[in-house]
């Protein structure tokens, strides 16, 4: 994955403690950029090698009302990047891939 330059204002309320803790110790970053390095079991939306994005709505439940009727934003159980599961300052993130997204290679990073 890339390294992010500096932090967000959404990180440095995680880290200031601001926010009540979801996970501890977690290391933040809730906006990430990479390359896939290995791919999960049953996963094959993206391609090793290919560059993704990892937003701060990290997975939902899928199973509450909101989700079920397209409103994932709203969830009653989301997890989040950088708070919930560890975030873009790691040396390595995984996430699910139907929260990840395709970066095109225009795009820098």
């Amino acid at each position: 994955m890339c390294a992010p330059v500096a932090f967000a204002e959404t990180d440095l309320h995680v880290i200031e403690g601001e926010l009540p803790p979801r996970k501890s110790p977690v290391i933040p970053g809730h906006q990430v950029v990479g390359v896939i390095e290995k791919r999960g079991e049953g996963t094959k939306r993206f391609a090793v090698g290919g560059r993704v994005g990892i937003a701060w709505l990290h997975q939902t439940d899928g199973t509450c009302d909101y989700c079920r009727s397209g409103a994932e934003n709203l969830c009653d159980h989301p997890t989040f990047t950088g708070y919930s599961v560890d975030g873009g300052y790691a040396e390595y993130v995984v996430a699910p891939e139907a929260f990840m997204y395709a970066i095109p290679e225009g795009f820098s990073g």
